[in-house]
């Protein structure tokens, strides 16, 4: 750039995120009952959600649902769910100027406490560390 020459070692930018076409994800899921749930957990992740709710929304009882999810998906339907509302809360982090209790209650904890051990724990990083190294503003 400037018409100087360029770097001889590649200068990396870490990515900011990423972005998955949920009509894709779906796509790739050939168990109707798992596809009806994943769909409900990610239109509802921000709610109250119990595994009665997510056998209800399947057709399926409890222990059958939860073995599709450990087949199908190689993880259980709790551990998506967090993983949904870490996934959303590092977007919001990163996109949106919100108080981290405003960012809790967006991702479906009760409160910023709660959010904030949850995401520390899956992430490695405190909500506020996320921000810092991560955030587009």
């Amino acid at each position: 750039m400037h018409g100087k020459p360029a770097p001889r070692s590649s200068i990396l930018i870490p990515p900011t995120g990423l972005v998955a076409r949920r009509s894709s994800d779906l796509l790739a899921i050939n168990h109707p009952g798992l596809r009806r749930c994943l769909r409900y957990l990610w239109e509802n992740h921000h709610k109250p959600i119990g595994v009665d709710d997510l056998a209800r929304v399947a057709a399926m009882s409890r222990s059958a649902m939860h073995k599709a999810f450990v087949e199908q998906l190689g993880r259980t339907p709790g551990s998506e769910l967090h993983h949904l509302r870490i996934e959303n809360a590092k977007h919001l982090l990163s996109q949106a100027r919100l108080k981290l209790e405003e960012i809790a209650e967006s991702c479906g904890y009760q409160n910023a406490n709660s959010f904030w051990f949850a995401f520390r724990q899956s992430t490695g990083l405190t909500p506020k560390q996320y921000q810092k190294q991560f955030c587009a503003w």
